[in-house]
């Protein structure tokens, strides 16, 4: 059951194939409602990841810091207007925190394909496959998202 819920978290990623969305405190939804509104502001995204890459080409005013914990407490601190991160990530966040103040806002930004790294010749190529296959055809993925990360679409 573990390998299940571990493969369906990373799954998630590969079958959405979104990065980028952003995440802010609710009552600036009518200042950010998507990419188009974070010139000019301040935004938070974790070093080296694909929105602090994403923010750095157009050229956004970015907050790095270490993790997402760190990105939510500065824009709950007025540090920073909005967080860009992987939509996943930022569901789940927001999914797992209930009580803070922020939602996701806006579309996908950006989309890229994700992959799982095995060895060449490796045994578990044909197992992940077929695992992977069986969850996007059964209702295993939709229910594991829906455990683990609530309402899939941004708020």
């Amino acid at each position: 059951m573990v390998v299940w819920t571990i493969l369906g978290l990373l799954t998630v990623a590969y079958v959405t194939s979104s990065i980028t969305s952003a995440m802010t405190v609710e009552k600036l939804t009518a200042k950010i409602s998507g990419p188009q509104d974070l010139p000019g502001k301040t935004v938070a995204a974790v070093t080296g990841s694909s929105g602090a890459d994403y923010l750095r080409e157009k050229e956004v005013t970015t907050l790095l810091v270490a993790d997402l914990d760190a990105a939510v407490a500065a824009i709950l601190d007025g540090k920073a207007a909005a967080i860009v991160d992987d939509a996943p990530v930022l569901q789940m966040y927001d999914f797992d925190h209930p009580q803070l103040p922020i939602t996701e806002v806006g579309p996908i930004f950006l989309t890229q394909n994700y992959g799982f790294a095995l060895a060449i010749g490796s045994p578990l190529r044909l197992h992940v496959n077929s695992a992977l296959l069986e969850l996007v055809e059964s209702q295993a993925l939709s229910d594991i998202l829906q455990r683990h990360m609530g309402n899939l679409q941004p708020h």
